[in-house]
Formats: C-alpha cells, structure tokens, sequence
C-alpha cells in the first residue's frame, strides 16, 4: 500500500514538472511574437466592442483615424466592465458561439484600458492545464499504466502544434479540451452495462460546453454517438441507449435555447454550408485527411512521424508481453 502511494506521487511529481515546463515554454513562446494575427485582433473586438465587426462602424471608411480609435475596439474601457451583452450579441453576426469569447471578456476585465496578448494567453494555459490532466486520464485507461500517460503528455504537450494552439488567443485549446472531456466520458463508460442519471448529468454538461466553443465538435460528437448507439444495440442494452438518445437531445434543445443562432450559423452562413458541402464530397475528405497526416507528422513530431508510430508500436508490444506476463503469473499462483 505504501509503495503505491509513493509511485502516486512520484507520477504527480513528475506530472507537475512537465506541465511547468510545458507553461514555461508557451511563456518564452508568446514574449518572443513579433505579430498577431488577424483572427486575435477579432477575438478581442468581438468579446467587447459594441459591435461586431470595427469596419461597419460608419466612419470607419474615408477617414484616418489614430490608434485610440483601434485600441477602442481592442480594450474594455472602464464604463464597458460590466456590460457583458457584446459577448452574445457580436456572436450572432459572426460565425462562432460565445462560450470562448464570454471567457476571454471576464479574462480581460482584469486588464482595464489596455490591450495585451496576455489574458488570452493566460486563459489558454489555465484551459491547457485541465486538458493535459484529462488527456493524462486518458492514456492511463488506454494503456493501464501511468508513465505511459506522462510520455503522452510529454510528447503532445512539447509538439508545435499544441504550443501554437496555446498562444493562438482563439477557442480551439478549448475545442480541445471538450473533445477530451467527452472521448474521456466514453473511455470511462464503455463498459457500463446500465447507464443511470449520475453517469449522464456530466455528459449533458460536457455536450453543452463542446456546442457553445465551436461547431465543428458536432462532428466528434457524431462519431462517437453512432459508435456507442451501434455497441448498445448490438448487445441489446436498450435502457441504456435511451438514456443516452435522451441526453443528447437535453443538451442539443439546451444549447439551442442558449444560443438559437446556432442554427443560422450552422445551416445558412458561409461557414456552415462550407462545411456541410465538404462532409459530402468525398474526394475533399480525402485530401483533408492526407493534410491532417501531413500537419500531425510536421506539426506534432517535426517530420518524424513515422519514427514515433514504430516507438509507439514496440512499446505496445511491451505492454502486451508485460500484461501476458502478469497473467500467466496470477494462474501459476
């Protein structure tokens, strides 16, 4: 029993240290940028500006107009602190729920008059931390070991891709993080025989939150939902499988009644018909998922993809011979 709680610690220890450095890395990455893109710039007019877009304002063309005019719509002024309606409204001329945005808001009403890069980095690291706890969790019900998790950590949490979504002050650390929370709920309840209304209340939370980040979670959601509607089927778990219909369809009307523009936004807008014409075109599929490869084999492991996969290979193969092991030993006894 001692000897288990040392091992705890040790892989809490040792958790905490590549997390630290992990931040330490994002830190050193976000004081050395020399430009933002143009999408931040939008993040934070949207959280707080009286209106979405600065350019619709009507003096906006054919004049010259001074740095204070930007920083306007950069900044929450002193008199905007408390007024939160430009979070909701903004995003009903945009293209994205507000989820990200309200966050982003309360972050910068810490930082009155000034623009910074800083509450929005800040606030993706808080969002990164929760999300490598929970990616932790679930390499260690894939692998039954904890220092498997850590590598998982420590791979991802060091790849390019994840320290540019970190510093990127737009909702996809986020997107990322609900995408964990819900692959780790159906992780954790693959084997549940009967799902009770304790299991679903964290689901239905967790469906709400990925909704009101970014759209395209739907389509994880939708992944996962047939896979689990084909596996309570197939072995007549029938109680269950309404239990589960029932949430999804509690947490789709509850997303909906919080932001029914959700709708325009997914059927009507540029954004949701681009979308929904890639979906069904096969031949773009295709070739955005080559591109997804390229990206994880540059973005992630610098080029050396197929490296990782044969280390990632014969280290399962070593997790196979040890569990065999350990059961030819617990027959022997």
């Amino acid at each position: 029993m001692k000897k288990i709680k040392q091992e705890k610690i040790i892989v809490i220890l040792l958790f905490i240290l590549i997390i630290f450095t992990q931040i330490l890395m994002v830190t050193y990455a976000t004081s050395k940028r020399e430009y933002y893109h143009i999408d931040e710039y939008y993040s934070h007019g949207l959280m707080g500006y009286k209106r979405a877009f600065i350019y619709e304002n009507e003096d906006f063309l054919d004049n010259w107009h001074d740095k204070e005019y930007y920083k306007d719509y950069l900044v929450i002024n002193e008199n905007e602190k408390y007024d939160f309606s430009s979070v909701y409204n903004n995003q009903i001329e945009d293209v994205h729920p507000p989820l990200y945005y309200l966050l982003l808001r309360i972050m910068c009403n810490f930082n009155i008059n000034e623009f910074s890069i800083w509450p929005g980095t800040i606030l993706n690291i808080i969002i990164f931390i929760i999300a490598s706890i929970f990616l932790f969790l679930i390499a260690k019900e894939i692998f039954k070991n904890s220092y498997y998790a850590l590598l998982v950590c420590f791979v991802s949490g060091f790849s390019l891709a994840i320290i540019e979504t970190v510093i990127y002050v737009r909702m996809y650390e986020l997107l990322v993080l609900n995408i964990l929370m819900l692959v780790y709920w159906h992780i954790r309840k693959r084997n549940t025989k009967e799902l009770n209304y304790k299991d679903i209340i964290p689901l239905y939370f967790i469906v709400i939150l990925g909704f009101l980040t970014h759209y395209y979670y739907l389509i994880i959601v939708a992944i996962l939902f047939i896979m689990y509607m084909i596996r309570y089927i197939k072995q007549k778990e029938y109680k269950s499988m309404i239990i589960y219909i029932s949430t999804f369809m509690a947490s789709a009307i509850t997303g909906i009644l919080i932001f029914p523009y959700s709708i325009t936004h997914i059927f009507f807008s540029y954004r949701g018909q681009e979308v929904t014409s890639n979906l069904f075109n096969f031949s773009t599929i295709i070739l955005r998922i080559k591109e997804n490869f390229s990206l994880i084999n540059t973005e992630i492991f610098n080029g050396y993809g197929y490296i990782v996969i044969l280390f990632a290979v014969i280290l399962c193969m070593l997790w196979i011979l040890t569990k065999k092991k350990q059961t030819r030993r617990k027959q022997a006894k």
